[in-house]
């Protein structure tokens, strides 16, 4: 018997109607929203307002200044909800790439699928910050007598 069906027989036995029960609502909690390039990785967690009954497949797109793999390991558009569960990570695994560069932030968005409805609007958006560990390059040019951080 689905969860649908589950709550139908419930309520008609408990209220004497039936009513559908709605597909739990997917949000995007923000658990760990610094990622280092020292090896500290950042984690979004996507999570149902009630356990899956099956395994759920969430969909989300990915944004941000940050590229990968150049920057952080592939995360892919999708994370399973195991049966039973209520929740599963994304994790956010920074690339030590050497280059010295501004801090850069990888965005998901919950994007719409089966199994699941989107919670409020503010709530299917997450960041991760990237966080750069390389100092910047100084070069000293004796003839001109000036100094250039790149």
């Amino acid at each position: 018997m689905n969860r649908a069906t589950l709550c139908v027989v419930l309520l008609a036995a408990c209220l004497g109607t039936a009513v559908l029960c709605a597909e739990p609502a997917a949000t995007l909690l923000l658990t760990d929203v610094t990622a280092y390039e020292t090896g500290d990785t950042g984690t979004l967690t996507v999570s149902l307002s009630a356990p899956a009954t099956s395994a759920t497949v969430v969909n989300f797109v990915v944004r941000g200044s940050a590229a990968s793999p150049s920057d952080y390991l592939a995360i892919g558009t999708s994370v399973t909800i195991a049966a039973g569960a209520a929740s599963a990570p994304i994790g956010i695994r920074p690339v030590n790439n050497g280059v010295a560069e501004d801090d850069e932030d990888v965005e998901i968005e919950l994007t719409a699928g089966t199994g699941y409805v989107l919670g409020a609007p503010d709530s299917i958006v997450g960041r991760v910050t990237i966080k750069d560990d390389d100092p910047p390059r100084v070069t000293v040019l004796p003839s001109g007598g000036w100094l250039s951080a790149l």
